[in-house]
């Protein structure tokens, strides 16, 4: 008797335990569901406080590309239309509470523009029509009424192109000269990514490996030589040298790397007499060859930071000095190359522009003479200077 009462007591438990664990699941789900209902329910905004809040939002999302305060025009829907002016509004938007002309620079895709400011509006749940017209190169931008009456545009956005416009932007060049310290791994993904920017080829034997990753790329990279004194052991070139030993590897160096984006010769002793010796010999067989004074050294920066924000601050700085064309280098771990991809979307988006430093070299002297110089960092001229 005792067996068969443990036994019902035995399936009831069996029974229960799936009962249980069914109600427990069915109440987190319901529970789950309630609370995803909950972050997803919008509080709605009144009327007025859309009116305050949307143009200084759009406006904002305009700074981020670049566009500066004097394109934008908000336009008086109650204007006198019967007299003459390019900014008087639109007939059809006689009702509108909002219309916004904003003029842009030519090299800024209005798909981008349409992208996030209709992005912003539909965040707000609000009903929006874009007009996109390839042939006049204009945006329009429309906030309808709540019920999505095409008669009756609450708002509009009107973009339009201006050749006489331009971003604050510059040409940048990145060369990165630790190299040889990256794992073989990790230098392939570098490579690999959409990134421009030139790398210091290691010329010792003990990285051939790195070497053959960079010269087997299509990625740009530099040859940097150091001037030193006669007891310098570390200088490529050093004082005193046998003139026929020094032009043996100048001429060695250039028939080896044909393909590298620059020759750039360092000159901590200022051995000027010397280093131009060595370069004229170099323009008998490359073109590419120029003084440690091309570049901003992100290594000796003053500024704050580690080497990536030292090289987002001294862009800005530069760019508002009206320095069109910057060459930086700088030393990189991984971390600092993965965190440098995510820091320059910022400034690639306000129309700065990350080339190859063959193509920077290219610019600077096309618009300063082949070899001239350009004034500050931009310098591309060896001259003749007294000996220190």
């Amino acid at each position: 008797m005792i067996k068969i009462k443990n036994k019902y007591k035995l399936l009831a438990v069996i029974i229960i335990i799936p009962v249980i664990a069914g109600l427990f699941i069915l109440n987190s789900i319901i529970g789950g569901n309630a609370e995803e209902n909950n972050e997803n329910r919008q509080i709605p905004l009144t009327s007025a406080a859309l009116k305050q809040m949307i143009p200084a939002q759009i406006d904002s999302i305009l700074y981020t590309f670049g566009i500066e305060k004097e394109w934008i025009k908000n336009i008086d829907p109650g204007a006198d239309t019967t007299k003459k002016s390019k900014d008087k509004p639109d007939p059809r938007y006689e009702k509108a509470w909002l219309i916004k002309k904003v003029e842009i620079p030519t090299d800024l895709p209005l798909s981008n523009l349409n992208y996030e400011i209709t992005n912003y509006l539909n965040t707000l749940k609000l009903n929006t029509m874009a007009f996109e017209d390839p042939r006049s190169t204009e945006l329009n931008i429309e906030v309808l009424n709540a019920e999505g009456d095409t008669n009756s545009v609450e708002a509009v956005i009107n973009v339009k192109y201006n050749d006489s416009l331009s971003r604050e932007g510059s040409e940048i060049a990145l060369i990165l000269t630790n190299t040889e310290q990256y794992k073989p791994a990790d230098l392939k993904s570098m490579i690999e990514s959409p990134e421009n920017f030139s790398m210091v080829l290691p010329i010792d034997y003990k990285y051939s490996d790195l070497q053959s990753l960079i010269l087997e790329s299509d990625n740009d990279y530099t040859l940097f030589y150091t001037i030193g004194q006669e007891d310098d052991f570390s200088a490529d070139f050093r004082d005193k040298m046998p003139e026929k030993e020094w032009q043996s590897k100048v001429k060695s160096i250039s028939v080896a790397f044909p393909k590298a984006a620059a020759v750039v010769l360092i000159n901590p002793e200022k051995l000027y007499k010397y280093e131009k010796a060595i370069r004229e010999h170099f323009l008998e067989y490359r073109p590419n060859v120029y003084r440690d004074t091309i570049f901003t050294d992100i290594r000796t920066s003053d500024l704050s930071g580690g080497p990536v924000d030292k090289l987002y601050g001294s862009i800005l700085n530069n760019s508002k000095a009206g320095k069109k064309y910057q060459i930086y280098v700088a030393e990189f771990t991984p971390a600092d190359f993965e965190y440098y991809t995510q820091k320059i979307y910022e400034l690639k988006k306000k129309g700065y522009k990350f080339v190859s430093l063959s193509r920077i070299l290219k610019h600077i002297s096309k618009v300063n003479g082949e070899n001239k110089s350009a004034s500050g960092n931009d310098s591309l001229k060896t001259g003749e200077q007294k000996d220190k």
